[in-house]
């Protein structure tokens, strides 16, 4: 899902011409049985625990055996991994110069898989504040008014 959002969106092209580097991490389906983003889980949506620690890590290394400007670090994530881009926004601001969210959740959007499902579908949620509250990130949210499946389900 990463590499097709990296893909669908022109990053791997853009990231080519300008000599950027891309980190497309993707979930093992032991992880999540839809091989999607835990963003709603409690161990998954605070600083140094479960998918954020462990993609934070990975920037960590990349930063280590690359020669990046640490200012130009940015996540983008689609639906539930824009979710987790805004995780990581909260979580790791001196890590993040930025986030893009597409269809995703505000951090705290849901506390569990169940509510999970009812913020998917506009029944509810709750923007929480990261740790670093005080510190404005840089944000891009794209959200269409009625994506295909809501279309399908208010038929």
């Amino acid at each position: 899902m990463a590499r097709r959002f990296a893909i669908g969106t022109g990053m791997k092209v853009l990231a080519e011409e300008f000599h950027c580097l891309i980190a497309s991490p993707a979930q093992p389906q032991g992880a999540n049985a839809r091989k999607r983003a835990n963003w709603y889980q409690p161990g998954d949506r605070a600083l140094d625990l479960g998918e954020p620690a462990l993609i934070a890590g990975t920037v960590g290394d990349i930063l280590r055996d690359y020669p990046l400007d640490p200012a130009r670090v940015h996540a983008a994530g689609l639906s539930g991994s824009g979710a987790a881009a805004a995780i990581m926004g909260a979580a790791y601001p001196d890590l993040c110069a930025a986030v893009g969210v597409h269809s995703g959740l505000p951090v705290g959007g849901a506390q569990e898989a169940a509510s999970a499902f009812a913020a998917m579908q506009g029944d509810s949620y709750t923007d929480l504040k990261g740790p670093d509250a005080s510190r404005e990130m840089p944000r891009f949210f794209l959200q269409q008014a009625r994506d295909q499946r809501r279309a399908q389900t208010d038929r």
